[in-house]
């Protein structure tokens, strides 16, 4: 059921510049189990599940390599939206929910997600984090998704300031605006034929 899911097309080199389109849904498969992988930024900044639980990392008292559980959001698969909250800058940023500023006229998204952990151009995984999810069932049974963030806006978009990694979690793609103009006018056109058949 996540493999169909987790077929994503979501790789690639860190970037530097804002990620404009929207990286998709997060779904949860079960209860999900999240170790702390890396973090680069010096602003504190928390990380939590909206509406499940509050706290589960603030990177400048967090280890690396720490694990937690998020719980049982369920029925499976539950959409899950995670949520930066970057104490020093006093703003937060979801998970495939688009910032409320936005840049020359375009959405914003700071959080970026991949299978392999080296997409985010910081090198292999720390030590400690590898440790982690080799300890850990779940994490270990995996897949694993890891979900990266740029925690400030108008920041180097480098997406990879803090990376958390999730199992068992998948990403439903989210249709763009004109994908839904278009099926909106494809569903209008067969009401329109049917109803001149009738």
């Amino acid at each position: 059921m996540l493999g169909a899911t987790l077929a994503l097309g979501i790789g690639g080199a860190a970037t530097a510049a804002p990620i404009t389109t929207n990286p998709g849904v997060l779904l949860a498969g079960g209860p999900l189990t999240v170790v702390f992988a890396f973090k680069e930024a010096d602003d504190d900044s928390q990380l939590l599940a909206v509406d499940v639980v509050g706290v589960i990392f603030d990177n400048q008292t967090t280890p690396i390599g720490t694990v937690a559980t998020v719980g049982n959001v369920g029925p499976f698969p539950a959409p899950i939206t995670f949520q930066l909250d970057n104490l020093t800058m006093q703003y937060s940023f979801r998970t495939g929910i688009a910032d409320s500023v936005q840049i020359d006229g375009q959405d914003v998204y700071y959080a970026r997600y991949s299978m392999n952990f080296e997409d985010f151009g910081v090198g292999a995984l720390p030590a400690a984090a590898a440790a982690a999810i080799a300890g850990n069932a779940t994490l270990s049974a995996g897949p694993l998704l890891y979900v990266a963030f740029e925690d400030r806006r108008s920041g180097d978009y480098d997406y990879n300031d803090l990376i958390f990694a999730f199992a068992p979690i998948g990403v439903t793609n989210v249709p763009e605006p004109a994908s839904l103009a278009l099926l909106g006018a494809g569903l209008l056109g067969f009401a329109f034929a049917r109803r001149r058949r009738a």
